[in-house]
């Protein structure tokens, strides 16, 4: 849900760039991308949005853990599933 703000707006810029070959398929695409590409940054940001107190999807979830090495160590498969399943594109 927290990727969800980031997704709409990636995939309303793709939309205003592209014009009238925007289609559905499209949307899923640019969509799902921008989930990632929020979501691949607060894997990256783990560590320092910890040290400066700042909203992590991950680190507000996984409470369990103290920096990023530790995160992605004890969470792999969880993290494997949530990056896999938002580039899965279903309709």
């Amino acid at each position: 849900m927290a990727s969800d703000p980031f997704g709409q707006m990636i995939a309303q810029i793709v939309k205003e760039i592209v014009g009238d070959v925007y289609s559905e398929d499209l949307y899923l695409l640019s969509y799902n991308l921008g989930k990632w590409i929020y979501l691949i940054d607060a894997l990256d940001d783990f560590d320092k949005d910890i040290k400066k107190q700042n909203y992590n999807v991950f680190v507000n979830s996984f409470k369990d853990v103290k920096t990023k090495e530790e995160f992605i160590k004890i969470h792999i498969k969880e993290i494997l599933e949530i990056f896999t399943q938002v580039l899965m594109i279903i309709e």
